[in-house]
């Protein structure tokens, strides 16, 4: 996949920005090896642009097949910059077993300092990321109840030098009924250090360590009927304050080729000598199918308290076994702007990905 960028000036007066033409590549390799397993490699390159002139990385991984019911997944990576040298690695393990009765998964993520990946998606970089998440998945024959689940996950964040930066435990019970519905509880138990103010509405939360603990309830309705619903309410503590969050959702599906969803979301946050906080999402999906292998997609989200508006519209072709063709348009309106509609535009973008399978 290859975008090119134009010239473009940002701001204006003093503070006016130029940024250069720039050019993005995106190459993958990917191949079948043994049974149900695969190796591939990536190579993503950035040229132009903000920043420094390029930015580079490769990528190895290999996912394989232990047995029916486990998995070993295993990434390597590194990334080139001007100047760069050491540190500037990132390398992961995934070790995955499910069955009917139990499941668990040990997570392992390790990314260093200077990994730069300006076309990825990198949250943290100079971390030790563990994770382990397991389950016992009992049927125990009662009356309109399919399936239990016992379980909870444990994750942390912590640099190289041995501080933890955040910190998550969740315990769950869950209920799967005959008809596929499910509802869950979970407790929550949170830490995150923070190393600079964070401002949320009005208000900034200073510096420092801070634990607390939410409660949630769930419920999803069976997704084999034309209409279902989910919805959700969870409450608890956040940084030093209180936060309620309740959500729900709807899909309707009139017809075997298309599908609506709505979504909902409501957030309340209340911190010590600031009024409450409050946002408001709402979302909505249109999907329709052509036929087996041709789709289309279009999404349209409003934040309140951002003023955001954003669009993205999807086509999707599989042209043959394993190759597809993706168009995808994404738009953004920043709605409390003056003037004329289009004036407010924020951002768009237009992105064609190829994608052909060489050999079956």
């Amino acid at each position: 996949m290859n975008l090119e960028t134009g010239r473009a000036e940002v701001g204006s007066g003093a503070s006016k920005l130029g940024l250069s033409r720039a050019n993005y590549t995106v190459a993958r390799l990917r191949r079948d090896i043994l049974s149900h397993s695969s190796v591939g490699v990536i190579f993503l390159n950035r040229q132009g642009g903000t920043g420094l002139d390029y930015n580079r990385a490769l990528g190895f991984d290999v996912n394989l097949a232990l047995g029916a019911d486990a998995r070993l997944t295993a990434l390597a990576a590194r990334s080139f910059t001007p100047g760069g040298s050491g540190e500037d690695y990132a390398f992961g393990l995934d070790l995955a077993n499910q069955t009917d009765r139990y499941t668990y998964d040990l997570t392992y993520l390790d990314i260093g300092r200077r990994f730069t990946a300006d076309m990825g998606y990198v949250p943290r970089v100079d971390i030790r990321h563990p994770r382990l998440r397991a389950a016992w998945t009992p049927r125990p024959g009662w009356r309109g109840v399919r399936q239990l689940s016992f379980g909870g996950s444990v994750e942390s964040y912590m640099t190289h030098a041995g501080v933890t930066e955040s910190k998550t435990a969740d315990g769950q019970v869950g209920v799967t009924f005959d008809d596929t519905s499910l509802l869950t509880f979970d407790l929550v138990r949170d830490y995150d250090l923070l190393t600079s103010p964070w401002k949320l509405g009005s208000q900034a939360i200073p510096v420092g360590g801070y634990r607390w603990s939410t409660a949630r309830v769930s419920y999803a309705s069976s997704p084999r009927r034309r209409i279902a619903g989910t919805g959700y309410i969870e409450a608890g503590g956040y940084y030093g304050g209180d936060k309620s969050t309740v959500g729900a959702g709807l899909t309707f599906v009139p017809r075997d080729t298309l599908t609506l969803d709505v979504n909902l979301n409501r957030n309340r946050v209340t911190l010590p000598g600031a009024a409450p906080y409050i946002t408001n999402t709402i979302g909505t999906r249109v999907s329709y199918s052509f036929s087996p292998t041709v789709f289309a997609k279009a999404f349209v989200q409003y934040n309140d308290d951002r003023q955001l508006a954003s669009l993205n519209l999807l086509f999707w072709s599989i042209y043959r076994p394993g190759s597809d063709l993706y168009v995808v348009y994404n738009q953004q309106w920043d709605t409390d702007l003056p003037g004329e509609r289009f004036l407010r535009r924020k951002n768009r973008s237009l992105s064609v990905k190829f994608t052909y399978w060489l050999s079956r």
